[in-house]
């Protein structure tokens, strides 16, 4: 059970202000801040309509925003009319007599008590877990969940002059990108392979083999003995194992179920020495940003910690915020996903569709992205599917780089492919 505040009221009254007054302290408190909290109904109530909205619109509510949702409340007899004259009163006296000063020092109590708070809920449901038997496995996400409370800070911060020498001698180094399973296409990428705290993404048409692709260098990836969390959206979890035992095996995905003993001494080979790939199956439509990360701290409360993280595919996400118009909330979760890229140090790949002009082109560039351009600002590396019906009678493709953050675009790689094994590249043979 949540305790309350310990603040005074008026204090109380100042975070309710600084949330709903300074958008800043609201992102800062994102996640830190429930009705139960405060000890009056007018506070309790105040701070679950400002959630609310935040949750809704991703910004804190207007004066007028309160106001009118106050006025249906009453109407719809929601909210009696004592505790609305309480909560008038309190929102006349946020916007004209509350000081929304110290928000840093305001934000750290905040946080330091829902730390508090988080800990000594988990310590009384931890009791309760260990007095029944409950799962250890519980214990630890119930414990992660708690330990991950706090406000949001900023990643890192260097300076410049100071840190020459350390930037001098990481260069020396062998980069470190995950690999493809090409050498000709990881020499082409800045990081020799997808980027570590990037967003790489591919594109291409329906039924170009966009979901192949990604299945294919999940499977690379952990074959080079790198961890891969691979998220489908789309194409379920059987049909992408199937797929990868095809692709294994070199079998065709129709004769999988002659070839059984095959099959399973393929995969037996390649998990010998191979990283974790873990699948997920989610609905279309049914999986956020959010979502993701929770489902990332719940793994790492179980000691995985991923390289790669796969999502097929990211346009068909759900967005943690309703927006007036769907490229907006496509914006948000690409800008979710590269932020996941970074905090989690690990790279991130998915795939969009070109648009139907595109799909008329011999080669698609950004200007055919579906829905939202946007998504090319975003993405740290583009590159698009295109393949001609003579490209795809004789089994290959062109992989073109739209777009890259920090090497060189506009080329295309030309590759062979074998659809029938699930087989996305078979070789990469030169670049023009």
């Amino acid at each position: 059970m949540d305790e309350k505040y310990d603040f005074e009221e008026s204090f109380q009254t100042k975070v309710l202000a600084l949330y709903i007054k300074d958008a800043n302290f609201a992102h800062i408190v994102d996640g830190l801040l429930k009705p139960e909290y405060f000890t009056t109904d007018a506070q309790a109530y105040i701070c679950s309509l400002a959630l609310n909205h935040y949750k809704e619109y991703g910004q804190p509510p207007s004066l007028q925003a309160l106001v009118n949702t106050i006025k249906q409340h009453k109407k719809a007899r929601k909210l009696d009319s004592e505790t609305a004259k309480d909560v008038y009163d309190l929102v006349v006296k946020i916007y004209t007599t509350v000081s929304i000063s110290d928000a840093k020092y305001v934000s750290d109590q905040v946080s330091e008590f829902a730390k508090r708070s988080s800990m000594k809920n988990a310590t009384l449901k931890s009791a309760e877990l260990l007095a029944n038997g409950g799962d250890l496995t519980k214990l630890q996400g119930l414990w992660a969940d708690a330990l991950n409370v706090g406000t949001i800070d900023d990643v890192a911060s260097f300076e410049y002059g100071a840190s020459v020498s350390e930037r001098v001698l990481r260069r020396k180094e062998p980069k470190r990108g995950i690999p493809t399973g090409y050498a000709l296409l990881d020499n082409c990428l800045y990081h020799h392979g997808w980027g570590i705290g990037e967003l790489s993404c591919i594109m291409g048409p329906a039924k170009s083999g966009k979901s192949m692709a990604l299945s294919e260098f999940a499977l690379n990836a952990s074959k080079a003995g790198y961890n891969v969390l691979y998220v489908t959206l789309e194409v379920s979890a059987q049909i992408t194992q199937d797929r990868m035992d095809a692709n294994i095996a070199g079998i065709e995905i129709n004769d999988l179920p002659g070839c059984g003993p095959r099959v399973v001494q393929a995969v037996e080979e390649y998990s010998q020495n191979s990283g974790k790939l873990i699948i997920y199956e989610y609905p279309s439509g049914t999986f956020s940003v959010s979502d993701f990360n929770r489902l990332i701290n719940r793994l790492r409360a179980k000691s995985h910690k991923f390289d790669l993280i796969v999502v097929d595919y990211a346009d068909i996400m759900r967005s943690d915020v309703k927006r007036e118009v769907q490229r907006q909330e496509l914006r948000d979760i690409y800008l979710g996903l590269r932020a996941i890229a970074q905090t989690e140090h690990c790279g991130v790949l998915t795939a969009t569709q070109t648009n139907r002009e595109g799909m008329k082109k011999q080669t698609s560039d950004m200007t055919h992205m579906s829905e939202d351009i946007s998504k090319v600002w975003t993405v740290d590396l583009l590159i698009s599917i295109n393949r001609s019906e003579n490209e795809r009678r004789n089994n290959t493709l062109r992989l073109h780089f739209i777009a890259s953050r920090n090497s060189e675009s506009g080329f295309s790689l030309v590759c062979k492919s074998d659809m029938s094994k699930m087989k996305f590249i078979t070789e990469v043979c030169e670049k023009i």
